[in-house]
This record gives structure tokens, sequence and C-alpha cells, in this order.
């Protein structure tokens, strides 16, 4: 992704310059931006609570409804009189006045016509065109020599310079052509980084430093740099946009993830709690069990302890008796004998 929405020198060409490196300050439209305002804004929409909200078909470098309350472009406030509109191409969201522009978006897979805003249908309208032309162009480029130790060989020739139809690769050919010339991809458009316009040079600097230098008349330059600058700002924000999409999904899968992480140890907790309860319902069970077979042998032996006292009570009495007769039998035989 471009470190910038639109972090390119020789600004005094385009709509887009940045004016302070230390905050990152934008202009764009004569409005200053800084960077970095999105993200903070999605996550304190996150940290609120907000559901960004979007539908399934909807295109991910559309800016979120929830993340702006103003027009990009003249920052007037939104609401129920002043209604949102996403431009097609950039994804931001402007009010009706600046998004009345209609074209078809043929490099980004729109044949039809889509609602833009100013800037991106000047893009498309004025100038893309000049890049899908081309124009001859002295191209100074560097090619690795056969020994890799010695250094880079600078290569200048003259060459039909174009954009690509998908707008994604710089190309060119010989100039004249010959009838069997091959076609040489110069820079692919998401590795640039910086566009430099002086006098009648255009220098691209892609992201690893390597340096393209075009070289042909003044106003070619001018009017090549500020096409290639609103391009690489429409790319930029696309890119970003899509960034915080897929950040903002990230933190809802994550959210997500965690839900189901505290569901599942929270089942789990549950099944050990549900484990604990029967297993002490069990103790309680054979606890029960024990003391109902305490209780019957207890009372088994207090049935046989008073079966064995009555038992010696008759004992007793049958003793007690058979100890009367015998002395009233003596009794009597004394009284006769006497």
């Amino acid at each position: 992704m471009f470190a910038i929405p639109g972090g390119v020198d020789g600004a005094s060409q385009g709509s887009l310059r940045r004016v302070s490196s230390g905050n990152d300050l934008l202009v764009m439209g004569g409005v200053k931006r800084r960077e970095g305002d999105g993200t903070r804004r999605l996550l304190h929409f996150l940290r609120e609570g907000a559901q960004l909200v979007c539908g399934d078909h909807t295109p991910a470098h559309f800016v979120p409804d929830a993340l702006a309350t103003t027009c990009h472009a003249c920052q007037v406030s939104f609401s129920l009189v002043e209604r949102r509109h996403h431009c097609r191409l950039c994804g931001q969201l402007f009010c009706g006045r600046c998004s009345r522009g209609r074209c078809a978006l043929l490099g980004w897979g729109e044949s039809a016509c889509v609602r833009v805003c100013d800037w991106c249908e000047h893009l498309e309208t004025a100038e893309l065109p000049l890049l899908l032309a081309g124009d001859v162009w002295t191209v100074c480029r560097e090619r690795s020599s056969p020994a890799r130790r010695q250094q880079p060989i600078t290569i200048r020739e003259t060459s039909l310079v174009w954009l690509s139809s998908d707008q994604s690769t710089l190309v060119c050919t010989s100039w004249p052509p010959s009838g069997n010339e091959g076609l040489l991809k110069l820079a692919r458009m998401n590795e640039v980084v910086q566009v430099q316009q002086t006098d009648a040079s255009l220098t691209l600097v892609s992201v690893k430093g390597v340096r393209l230098e075009l070289y042909g008349t003044e106003e070619s330059a001018r009017d090549w740099a500020m096409a290639l600058q609103a391009l690489l700002r429409v790319t930029a924000l696309r890119r970003e946009t899509a960034k915080l999409s897929d950040t903002a999904q990230q933190l809802v899968s994550g959210s997500a993830a965690v839900r189901q992480a505290r569901e599942r140890r929270a089942n789990a907790l549950l099944q050990q709690q549900q484990a604990r309860l029967i297993e002490m319902l069990d103790v309680r069970e054979k606890t029960v069990a024990e003391l109902a077979c305490m209780s019957a042998a207890r009372k088994s032996e207090a049935e046989f302890r008073a079966r064995l006292e009555a038992a010696r009570r008759r004992l007793l009495e049958r003793r007690a008796c058979g100890w009367t007769r015998r002395a009233l039998a003596e009794g009597r035989d004394r009284v006769r004998n006497g």
C-alpha cells in the first residue's frame, strides 16, 4: 500500500501536496487532512460499539458511512437533507453537489455509467485518456549488467510510452516502430510512490528506490505529472480504505473469536461443574445407602437383643416357678412327717 494518499512530490502541478512531513498533513483540493485520521476514527467507532454495516456486495474500497460525517471535498455536514454518496472510483463519501459526475470506469471493471466525484470525473475524462493514448519520450532507465559485481547500466532510448488498459503498468515500445518491436514494462503503478516534474523531465520513484526518468516537452511533462499524481491519489485512497475495511473485518473476526473462546470456556466450566455435581450426587446416594444399611443392621441388632431379653426373662420365670414348687413340696412333706 502507498504510504500516502497522494504523497507525491512536485505538488505544485496537482491538486494534492504535502505541506508538513512531521505531522503528515496533506492538502487535497484546498482542505487540510491528517494521515491516520481514518484509522483513529475507525478505532473510536469500534470502541463506542458502532457497527460498520456493509452489504455482501459492497466494494472493499467504499468508506463505511459511520466513518464520514462530512463531505470529502467541501466539508459540508451530512444530514437527512444532505445525503451522502459514494464515489465509485475513489470510494470516498461526497455530497450531491460534489458527486454529480457520471462516467464508465472501464479500467476499474465498471462498463456502465456510475456516480463519481468531480476529481475522479476529471481524472477519467481528461487525464487518463492522455496516459492511455501515450506519448513519445526519451526513456532513461537502468538495466543490470552481465557481471553481477558491476554497477547497473543506464540506457537512454526514444520510446512510445503509454498506460496499459488496466491502468496498472507503464509500458513502452521502440520509436519509430519497425514492425518487430516488443513491449517493455517500465513501472508498475502500485509500486510508484513519487512523481517529480522538473521542466521537461518526469521522474518516477518506486518503493524500492528505482528511478525512471522520462524526457520530453515541458507541456507533456506537466500534463503527465498531473495525470499520474491524480491516478496515484485515487489508487492510494482505494488501498487505504480497503486496508481499513480489512482491519475492521479482522477486529470483528477477533471479537467473534474472543466471544467464541469465552463461550467455549464457559461451556467447559459448566461441564466441569455438572460432572462435579453428578459425582457429589453419586457420593450422596452411596452415603444414604450405607446409612440405610447401618440403620437396618442396628434395627436387627435391637430386635435380637429384645428377643434375647424376653428369653432370659422367661427362663428366670421358669426357674422361679420351679423353686417355688420345690419349696411347697418340701413344706408339705415336713408337715406330713412332723
